[in-house]
C-alpha cells in the first residue's frame, strides 16, 4: 500500500501531474511513508517532473487533500485509493477507448453500496436528446434486465441515462458514474434521481473530489469507467459523434460485447441522431437488439442476450 488517498490526491491537485504520474510515483514507496517522509522523497528525486513538484508544492497538497477527505466524510461521501484491499477489482485494468491502459482512478469517491460493482453489471446508456421512444426502449431494457439479476450502470445525464435509472429502480439497483464531484448533482434536474438510487440500495461514484465540477473532459472520462464497471454495453441511441460511442468503442477494445436497438421506425434508425447506432454494428461488431410485438418472444430473447452476456451456455 504504497501511498495512502491523502498523498495521492495532494499529488494530483499539483499542476501536470495527473493519473498516470501519480501512480508511477507512488510505485517508489514500499508501504505508507510518513507526510515527512512522502515530501522529503518526492521533492528531492522528481526536479525533473517540470520543476513542478517541491515541498511547497507538497505541502499545499496535503493541506488541500486533508480538507477534502474530511468534508467529504461529513457529507457521507466514502473513498478507496486503489491500493485499499476493497478498491473494485474492475476498475484496477481499466483501459480507454484506445484500448491503452492508464484510466485507473488513484482514488474513487462514492455513496451508496460499493459492492455492488462485483455484480453483473450491464451498462445502458444513450442520446440527451433522445426521441420518446428511445427513452421508452431505455426504461423498458434496464428494468427488464435489472429483473434478470443484473446492475443498471448508467451516467445520470438527461435523455436515455435517466430512463435507465428509473427503469432500473422498479426491478433492482442501479449504479451512477459521475463527472462531478459528489457534492453536486449534475444536471440539477436529476437530484431526486440521485436520492432514488441511494434510497433502493444503489450506488453513485466518481473519480472527482469535491467542488469539481462536469465538463467535456470530465464526461468523456466518465464513458470510460463506465465500461470498466460493466461486462456488457447497450447503446439506445446516439449519433456517430455522440458521447456514449467513447464508451461502445472502449467496450469493444476490452472484448466486451456490444448491443444496440434497432427502432421499428426505419427513418429514426437511417437517421443521424441513431447513426451511431448502425457505425458499432458496421465497424465495432454490435449486436441489434430488435423488439417483437408477442410479449413471451421477447422475453426469450431478452433470456438468451442475458446468458450470452453472463457468458452462459445458451
Amino acid at each position: 500500500m504504497p501511498l495512502s488517498s491523502m498523498q495521492l490526491i495532494a499529488l494530483m491537485n499539483i499542476p501536470r501531474i495527473g493519473k498516470k504520474t501519480a501512480a508511477k510515483l507512488s510505485q517508489k514507496f514500499e508501504s505508507v511513508p510518513s507526510n515527512d517522509e512522502f515530501l522529503e522523497r518526492l521533492s528531492s528525486e522528481n526536479r525533473g517532473i517540470k520543476n513542478q513538484i517541491t515541498k511547497d508544492n507538497l505541502i499545499t497538497g496535503l493541506s488541500h487533500a486533508k480538507e477534502v477527505l474530511e468534508k467529504s466524510e461529513s457529507l457521507g461521501i466514502n473513498s478507496l485509493n486503489i491500493y485499499d484491499e476493497k478498491y473494485p477489482n474492475c476498475l484496477r485494468y481499466a483501459i480507454s477507448e484506445n484500448g491503452q491502459t492508464g484510466i485507473t482512478p488513484p482514488v474513487i469517491f462514492y455513496k451508496g453500496n460499493i459492492e455492488l460493482l462485483e455484480k453483473d453489471c450491464l451498462l445502458i446508456i444513450g442520446s440527451r436528446n433522445c426521441k420518446e421512444y428511445a427513452k421508452k426502449a431505455a426504461l423498458y431494457l434496464s428494468e427488464n434486465f435489472a429483473s434478470r439479476n443484473f446492475t443498471i450502470v448508467s451516467g445520470l445525464a438527461k435523455g436515455c441515462d435517466t430512463a435507465v435509472h428509473e427503469g432500473a429502480i422498479k426491478t433492482g439497483k442501479t449504479i451512477a458514474v459521475v463527472g462531478n464531484g459528489l457534492d453536486m448533482v449534475y444536471p440539477k434536474e436529476n437530484k431526486e434521481l440521485a436520492i432514488k438510487i441511494l434510497e433502493t440500495g444503489g450506488l453513485i461514484f466518481s473519480e472527482y473530489e469535491l467542488g469539481t465540477p462536469a465538463s467535456k473532459y470530465t464526461l468523456v472520462a466518465r464513458d470510460l469507467l463506465q465500461t470498466a464497471v460493466s461486462n456488457a454495453v447497450i447503446v439506445v441511441q446516439t449519433a456517430e459523434n455522440g458521447g456514449s460511442m467513447h464508451a461502445a468503442i472502449t467496450a469493444f477494445n476490452s472484448g466486451k460485447k456490444v448491443y444496440t436497438v434497432q427502432f421499428s421506425d426505419k427513418s429514426f434508425n437511417n437517421s443521424d441522431e441513431c447513426s451511431g447506432n448502425n457505425i458499432l454494428v458496421s465497424k465495432y461488431g454490435a449486436s441489434y437488439i430488435k423488439a417483437t410485438a408477442d410479449k413471451k418472444e421477447m422475453n426469450t430473447y431478452l433470456d438468451t442476450i442475458a446468458k450470452q452476456i453472463k457468458g452462459e451456455n445458451l
